[in-house]
């Protein structure tokens, strides 16, 4: 009975100082934003960048997102590139950088 409540007592140790050495869970939600479409229909293309501002292969989010919505992204570093063409517009945006972090949101115009 006593090497069983030590193991209970080790495995509760091991799960506390994992979380305390790992904590997984706060910096994913640290590394969080909102893209939120404002006026227009757009194409949307999002990277996720390495902490010097390197593109990464990693790709968020390609397609579109209608007016009004809003796409949650999470990003590894905090940082994204995006780009984004109006349907109702011929130009191009070019290469766009945010912060991805504490929920933000990035408004596209």
């Amino acid at each position: 009975m006593k090497t069983m409540k030590t193991f209970t007592a080790c495995v509760m140790g091991l799960i506390f100082l994992s979380g305390v050495f790992f904590p997984l869970a706060i910096a994913a939600e640290e590394f969080t934003c909102e893209i939120r479409a404002s006026l227009d229909n757009y194409w949307l293309y999002i990277r996720d960048l390495d902490r010097n501002g390197n593109p990464t292969r990693d790709t968020l989010f390609r397609g579109w997102l209608m007016r009004g919505q809003t796409l949650p992204v999470t990003s590894r570093s905090g940082r994204i590139s995006y780009t984004f063409k109006a349907d109702s517009d011929y130009r191009d945006s070019g290469r766009n950088q945010g912060w991805c972090k504490n929920n933000q949101i990035i408004r596209i115009p």
